[in-house]
């Protein structure tokens, strides 16, 4: 395609050719893609809203959401009872496990899980503990190794 225009004095016209315009946009557009993020914005962010005096209502804010950069599961056997902790955090049962990883699931569910069994523990608990974190959504399991 080509955009024709007459030179003064009615000589032959001046033709600029459109295509080179026309690729560059294209790259540009190309490169714009590529480099976009297409992350979301954060979308819980502590707000304290001032209400006008007299009003009567209380504002909260909502409480903190835990920062980590890991979320790391430590299994230890004792009196052949499995001991499972969350983060240092003691837990009951693999439902007491399962409902506190759905809570951090909620808000990140891009976050590394690092399993740590201690020599004693039976491969089946770890197992069972590998199934519940796949379960409730988290796709980066990894498991701790001592260096020799």
């Amino acid at each position: 395609m080509r955009t024709t225009f007459l030179r003064p004095g009615g000589r032959r016209p001046l033709e600029i050719p459109m295509t080179p315009m026309i690729d560059v946009v294209f790259l540009l557009l190309v490169f714009f893609l590529w480099t976009a993020s297409f992350q979301l914005p954060e979308q819980n962010l502590p707000v304290v809203i001032s209400m006008a005096a007299g009003s009567g209502a209380v504002t909260e804010t909502p409480p903190e959401q835990p920062d980590f950069d890991l979320i790391a599961v430590r299994l230890l056997r004792q009196d052949e009872r499995l001991i499972t902790t969350l983060n240092g955090q003691h837990l009951t049962d693999l439902g007491d496990l399962q409902g506190r990883l759905e809570g951090l699931a909620n808000v990140r569910a891009d976050l590394p899980v690092v399993i740590d069994p201690a020599a004693d523990v039976p491969v089946g608990d770890v197992v069972d503990v590998y199934d519940t974190v796949r379960i409730v959504g988290f796709n980066q399991v990894q498991f701790a190794a001592e260096r020799p």
